[in-house]
């Protein structure tokens, strides 16, 4: 009966760390003009954001702020990455 109830949490613990489990990745679409590293202003419909690409997941891209003066990292100034929703962007445009 103890071996029985042992294999049951077994198997209740496999499944539910299974189903718990990271969910996976998309990776980068190969038509996506774009590679990390690459600075591109994204525009929506109200706004625009500059955005120096650091990873993709799908439609969406994880960006750092871009630099705003060439002193800034010399300043200690912290950047705070955000993510982006390329599939609702009306346009994104590679900067110089």
């Amino acid at each position: 009966m103890n071996r029985l109830v042992a294999v049951g949490l077994l198997g209740i613990g496999l499944l539910g760390g299974y189903l718990m489990g990271a969910p996976a990745v998309n990776a980068q679409a190969a038509n996506f003009p774009f590679r990390p590293g690459d600075l591109v202003s994204v525009q929506y419909a109200d706004t625009s954001r500059p955005c120096a690409i650091d990873q993709f997941y799908g439609s969406f891209v994880t960006c750092m702020p871009a630099r705003t003066f060439p002193g800034e990292q010399a300043n200690n100034v912290v950047r705070k990455p955000f993510v982006l929703n390329l599939g609702t962007a009306i346009s994104i445009t590679l900067e110089k």
